[in-house]
């Protein structure tokens, strides 16, 4: 697998992605459903903001099967910036390799190149949560805290 800076050309397989992400999240059963043409939206946003923003894909023989998605973003209360990740999905049928690793690794060098003060990843998506604690533990990042939900009846 190969992992590389996304590109425009990539908007529509990473949103059909997105749709498995979706599909795979706690988001599935709720009343948020999947909007294709949002997802576009938001995609586009990040792809057209590169370099201001970390689009890397992972691809297999010529289809894309993973990506990350991350941006910067204002401290509230002082005057410094923060990075965040938005999308970190791999396929099912692709995970257990490096290339999620891969892209961390990458992300993190992207973030500190842009002078942020602090790095941040993370899962609320549910999606293989324990698996992806693990996974950014093993690329340095330390537990700051956690995120709850609760859902509207």
């Amino acid at each position: 697998m190969t992992v590389r800076t996304a590109k425009l050309e990539d908007a529509d397989s990473l949103v059909r992605l997105l749709g498995c992400f979706h599909a795979e999240s706690i988001y599935a059963n709720s009343p948020l459903k999947f909007c294709k043409y949002t997802m576009m939206r938001t995609v586009l946003g990040f792809l057209k903001n590169m370099p201001e923003t970390y689009c890397q894909v992972v691809e297999r023989s010529g289809r894309v099967v993973g990506l990350m998605l991350a941006d910067i973003f204002p401290v509230p209360f002082a005057d410094a910036k923060f990075s965040r990740v938005a999308f970190l999905y791999i396929h099912p049928k692709f995970r257990g390799g490096i290339a999620a690793f891969r892209m961390i690794k990458g992300y993190v060098k992207w973030a500190k190149s842009k002078g942020v003060l602090e790095i941040l990843g993370g899962t609320q998506s549910g999606v293989s949560p324990r698996k992806t604690i693990s996974l950014y533990e093993r690329s340095g990042f330390k537990e700051a805290g956690y995120t709850m939900r609760l859902e509207k009846d």
